[in-house]
């Protein structure tokens, strides 16, 4: 006998990508580190930490069986500039360089548990 996988709408899950952690429900915006996919490509992430469905709290030890959270590639952008300088006194050493990571932006569609 198969069984139903159980699509939760009020859910809140800890979901790990990109070697971060991040808290999501249903319709939130992601910013993960730069993830090999297209735009409109759907990824499911099984690296489920913990679920509440408003009613109940599942916590994985370390990931819950049979839950995995749905995602939808929306873009591949650059963060922020960090700044990275360098001084050294008395000997007019002076150097300034930066560095732009790309972050890819997903957004939550379903969250789901076996």
């Amino acid at each position: 006998m198969a069984t139903k996988k159980k699509e939760i709408t009020t859910a809140v899950a800890v979901i790990e990508l990109g070697g971060k952690q991040f808290i999501v429900k249903e319709g939130d915006k992601v910013e993960s580190e730069k993830l090999a996919a297209k735009e409109g490509d759907t990824i499911t992430v099984k690296e489920v930490l913990l679920v509440n469905d408003g009613v109940e709290t599942k916590v994985g030890t370390p990931y819950i069986e049979g839950a995995s959270v749905s995602l939808k590639y929306d873009r591949e952008a650059l963060g922020e500039k960090v700044e990275i300088r360098k001084y050294k006194a008395k000997s007019r050493y002076r150097r300034t360089t930066g560095h732009r990571q790309t972050k890819s932006h997903l957004t939550v569609t379903g969250i789901s548990l076996k």
